[in-house]
């Protein structure tokens, strides 16, 4: 449409001299153009080929400046998963360029919001749910379901590290000094997890005992107006003991929940210089608890984690769903008892951890079996 033309005119000032050079002299031959490298992308995204999706990116964005293609693509990508018809979908990705501001192409490290995706490496699928942070510093984020994330680096410094993490993959450290782009594909590399082997004979097995903080209190821990994703921050206590077991599930309890639903994921840490340090976990460990819940539970027996020493147990908000006109309040409840065992958090992905001394940890506690 010709209004539609006229309000993103002002986004050819800053492409004109390099898209002159390619032969496109109007804006229209270069909105045109963007939608038609935008869509070998695309293609290649939906083919699962990351390699020939980075590498079109490269040449289109980077080589040849069709710098408005990290705002094209996700809505294309999107109106295809959602079956938006082709023109529709088209007309969506040209509307979202009324809103950008006629600005000079500038790197992520200067400045910008880092958006991209994070796939796996073998497959091309997206990952959902990955840790993306830089270490000991508070403004990390998790991928959403289709891999895609947003991040602010506007407190970064060049030196840092931008780091990738998920349970069954290679951590990916990205130095923020080399990250050039505004628009950034992640692939992470499957790694294999050897599992233990271990023989459980039923005579072996005389007793299953909780550990940690079993009775609640009416003191609480929580938030209010939360937003649809986690930020990759968790909360956990430490689970003292002396003996060796085998693991069956893990408890916590929550005061109230006014949202619909809420999807956790639990962590289970080794510990190193009194901090949580390595996973013990072979897979992913979600569970969902919903409106007006309190002991929430999910059994892990199948990993057949068996422990000797003391452990580090938290629990991390990954996905609310809820209503935008409610006040979505979270709060979770402080245990009795178990002095022994201290809290530990963490406020988003790859942040630095604290441990609070003299603090009262929460209502939370696993199962095992005791040798």
């Amino acid at each position: 449409p010709k209004t539609l033309m006229e309000n993103t005119e002002h986004l050819h000032e800053p492409v004109k001299a390099v898209m002159r050079k390619q032969n496109y002299l109007t804006w229209s031959a270069t909105l045109n153009e963007h939608l038609v490298r935008a869509g070998e992308v695309l293609v290649a995204r939906i083919l699962n080929d990351p390699e020939s999706e980075q590498q079109l990116l490269t040449t289109y964005r980077d080589q040849k400046d069709f710098r408005y293609l990290p705002i094209i693509i996700p809505i294309l990508y999107e109106n295809f998963q959602n079956k938006v018809p082709y023109k529709e979908g088209m007309l969506k990705a040209v509307k979202a360029l009324e809103a950008v501001k006629n600005r000079p192409k500038t790197s992520a490290r200067s400045g910008q919001i880092l958006k991209g995706v994070v796939r796996s490496a073998e497959s091309g699928t997206p990952i959902p749910f990955v840790n993306i942070g830089v270490f000991h510093k508070n403004f990390g984020v998790i991928s959403r379901e289709d891999g895609t994330f947003e991040i602010d680096l506007r407190q970064a410094k060049p030196e840092d590290r931008l780091s990738f993490s998920s349970l069954g993959y290679t951590t990916y450290n990205l130095p923020v000094k080399d990250i050039q782009n505004s628009f950034l594909i992640v692939q992470l590399k499957e790694k294999t997890i050897q599992l233990q082997e271990v023989v459980v004979r039923d005579k072996e097995i005389f007793k299953t005992k909780k550990l940690g903080r079993v009775k609640p209190s009416k003191r609480t821990l929580g938030e209010s107006n939360s937003t649809h994703y986690g930020k990759g921050g968790e909360y956990g206590i430490r689970i003292v003991h002396d003996q060796r077991y085998m693991l069956q599930d893990v408890n916590f309890h929550m005061r109230f929940n006014t949202t619909d639903s809420i999807l956790f994921r639990i962590n289970m840490y080794d510990v190193k210089n009194d901090l949580p340090h390595t996973s013990l976990l072979q897979k992913e460990l979600f569970m969902k608890s919903y409106r007006g819940q309190k002991w929430i539970r999910k059994d892990f027996s199948d990993q057949k984690i068996v422990i000797n020493k003391d452990v580090i147990v938290t629990y991390e908000i990954v996905k609310i769903w809820y209503s935008d006109k409610t006040h979505n309040n979270i709060f979770f409840t402080y245990g009795k008892g178990y002095e022994e065992g201290r809290k530990y958090r963490r406020t988003s992905s790859h942040d630095r951890w604290q441990k609070e001394e003299g603090a009262i940890p929460i209502a939370l506690y696993i199962t095992g079996r005791l040798f």
